[in-house]
């Protein structure tokens, strides 16, 4: 999806059905045909900004820090810049969006609407401040933390750029039933070793995204991702005190994406690297 920006405009993710590219760029332009639908955040302040969409009428204007700009798929761009700048872009195959507005608004007839050049989205912004924090974070789990801020983003971009956001969207209080939760939490420790989004565990709880971010909170105190860190630590230090497996082994069962993150996440947790825990859990036997 992202094989149209050059490498050296900065760093890269993509999922499925979904690309981010925090780009950092010399003074430029560039002219393209959108394969996806494009959302860009600018994460600096850009002057005399010009711009054409879908037509050859050139719009130039100061595009500030938090600048919100939709490229639909199949639109002609052209755009051109005289100072460096910092942008994020992000963007969703149409049935990624629509399999969203189905699952937030129970709709998919989508329609986005273009701000004028210039506005400023803060929670945009905000959003896409934690992306980019993300994507160059070294951590475990930026995979799963990422994919769950480009959701929120996609449901943000629903809300406020599309007729979606006209509807009244329910509000339901409180944490997740009984019987949610007993799903939510067997799914969970049933595929540790699996991606878990958010997506998929709102799905498990038959709520949208919003709603399952807030309920699972509410009734853990956690967010999905802190949750499911600490249920793939439990597991891999109850694997590395009753079994012999290689660490390389454990961290594939626990879900880690590597024994490297594995071994970060443990220090960080208990201060001391899986080799020690092991052999503090075996002397105390």
């Amino acid at each position: 999806m992202l094989s149209w920006i050059p490498k050296h405009w900065g760093e890269k993710y993509e999922m499925p059905e979904v690309g981010v590219a925090n780009a950092f760029v010399e003074p430029g332009s560039v002219q393209c045909s959108t394969n996806a639908h494009y959302f860009l955040v600018f994460l600096s302040t850009l002057p005399n900004r010009t711009r054409s969409l879908n037509s050859d009428k050139l719009l130039t204007g100061l595009s500030p820090a938090g600048a919100f700009e939709i490229f639909p798929q199949n639109s002609d761009l052209f755009s051109s810049w005289a100072v460096t700048k910092e942008t994020m872009l992000i963007g969703f195959l149409p049935q990624r969006l629509t399999s969203l507005a189905q699952l937030e608004h129970e709709g998919n007839a989508l329609e986005l609407h273009q701000p004028d050049i210039g506005v400023v989205d803060r929670k945009a912004l905000l959003l896409c401040q934690q992306i980019k924090h993300e994507m160059l974070s070294e951590s475990f789990g930026r995979g799963e933390s990422l994919e769950a801020l480009v959701t929120l983003l996609g449901i943000h971009v629903l809300r406020t750029y599309t007729d979606l956001g006209c509807k009244p969207v329910k509000v339901r209080g409180g944490g997740l039933s009984t019987r949610s939760w007993s799903r939510v939490h067997e799914y969970i420790h049933e595929n540790l070793s699996d991606k878990l989004t958010l997506e998929k565990l709102a799905e498990t709880a038959f709520l949208s995204p919003s709603h399952f971010l807030r309920a699972f909170k509410e009734t853990t105190g956690q967010t999905p991702h802190q949750y499911v860190l600490k249920a793939r630590l439990e597991v891999a230090r109850g694997l590395m005190h009753k079994t012999e497996l290689p660490l390389e082994d454990i961290a594939r069962i626990s879900g880690f994406a590597s024994s490297s993150h594995m071994s970060i996440s443990i220090k960080k947790m208990w201060g001391m690297t899986p080799t020690k825990l092991r052999l503090l859990m075996k002397n105390q036997l």
